[in-house]
């Protein structure tokens, strides 16, 4: 059976790129231990941290169905105890309580990093293609395909602490065991699109029994969630679209703590959840009413004033579209007919594929207006066609797009003979 899910949006930050969403988990071992115990205090639910590619880090909560921000100021970080590890373009750095400790130089750039817990018998310090043992590089782990992101396998490292899922730039996802000497890759699967994979997460989210199940966040904006069985395979269960290339995604408890939500980061900045919560609430059984549905009409004034007060907002943004519009215009008719307007505008992209199909999916974000999108591809005879390069074709396909929204994610799957 299939979990419903409900978006529900938070905010909105800026531009995003990979990795730059956490989820921060309010649990801790005095609240393990008084576990069963009544509390005075009120349980506290968990927060997200997110970061935009203007530099600023925000750290957002949930209380009476508002999002506030605890804290306002890197792309990959990882954070172990009282150690931190850095990662530039091609520089990592390791910090044990605040002092440098270890770096390194790679000669490719570097995606993602991550360590692994530390366990009796075991080693430290590691990421994967290639695995860093201090500042010496202990080995490489040659993958079929350009990896793009990486998350210890149930959160822990799995029940030898040593293992990595890891996500490919054409939508693959893996299973790799880092020993001491060397890794050996446990599994590699297609997953349901060639996008590539931004964001992996173990989260308890389809049975709240069993063993975490393996949610993936994708740049077409597709979110697949996998079982994971006794033998560590990984089993589709169901997908959801948001429509939009996913940059961050965790999972936890931000709105409530009786609902799991699955949140998400987009490249134009949205952050929002997908949570397991019913939109509409019927009377419970206990009293005959439902407390949140009383806490729903509490706020109900507080709504109106809100609506009252978007309404407002909205009015001054489109009195400033129409004086920038006219200035523009003005602008225009001043210059001479033959000269054009460039605007810089951010764009992201990608163009990965299956060779083994023949199949190649374009993926492109953009924060602006889009009325047409033109595709040229060239059909190419296979090496061993008898006609050779002599038969060549080019072809133009021309979407006409009247109506999209600007925070759109566009994905399309090109297929026919290419080198």
């Amino acid at each position: 059976m299939n979990v419903v899910f409900s978006r529900v949006d938070y905010a909105q930050v800026g531009t995003t790129s990979h990795g730059c969403l956490r989820v921060m988990k309010e649990h801790s071992a005095q609240a393990n231990e008084n576990e069963g115990k009544k509390s005075k205090k009120p349980k506290s639910c968990d927060k997200i941290i997110v970061g935009g590619q203007n530099g600023i880090l925000l750290c957002l909560e949930r209380k009476n169905g508002d999002t506030n921000i605890v804290y306002k100021t890197l792309q990959d970080l990882y954070i172990y105890g009282v150690d931190m590890f850095l990662c530039g373009r091609n520089s990592f750095y390791h910090f044990h309580d605040c002092v440098e400790k270890n770096s390194y130089i790679c000669a490719d750039q570097i995606n993602d990093v991550l360590c692994l817990p530390i366990t009796e018998g075991g080693w430290v310090g590691r990421g994967i293609t290639p695995v860093i043992e201090g500042s010496h590089l202990a080995y490489e782990v040659l993958l079929n395909e350009i990896p793009n992101v990486l998350h210890l396998f149930m959160n822990d490292g799995g029940f030898n602490k040593q293992k990595v899922l890891y996500g490919t730039r054409n939508g693959k996802i893996g299973l790799v065991d880092l020993s001491p000497t060397e890794g050996i890759i446990c599994l590699e699967i297609d997953t349901k699109s060639f996008s590539a994979v931004t964001a992996i997460d173990c989260y308890r989210i389809l049975d709240s029994s069993g063993s975490p199940d393996v949610i993936v966040g994708k740049e077409d904006g597709l979110i697949e969630i996998y079982t994971v069985d006794e033998l560590d395979t990984l089993n589709f269960r169901q997908l959801y679209q948001c429509e939009e290339s996913i940059t961050g995604m965790e999972c936890g408890k931000v709105a409530s703590d009786h609902f799991n939500e699955i949140v998400v980061c987009t490249y134009t900045g949205w952050v929002f959840a997908l949570t397991t919560e019913p939109l509409v609430l019927g009377e419970t059984a206990v009293g005959g009413r439902n407390e949140i549905a009383q806490e729903q009409q509490k706020q109900a004034p507080q709504l109106e004033v809100k609506v009252q007060q978007l309404k407002s907002e909205l009015e001054d943004l489109e009195n400033k579209v129409r004086e920038e519009r006219d200035r523009y215009q003005e602008l225009a008719k001043s210059q001479n007919p033959n000269d054009g307007f460039v605007f810089a505008k951010r764009c992201q992209g990608g163009f990965n594929g299956c060779g083994e199909e023949f199949r190649r999916c374009f993926c492109y974000s953009i924060r602006v207006w889009v009325r047409q999108r033109i595709i040229s591809s060239l059909s190419v005879p296979s090496r061993h066609h008898k006609d050779g390069d002599a038969h060549k074709k080019y072809r133009r396909t021309v979407w006409n797009t009247e109506n999209i929204c600007c925070t759109q994610t566009a994905a399309y799957n090109l297929s026919g003979n290419w080198f």
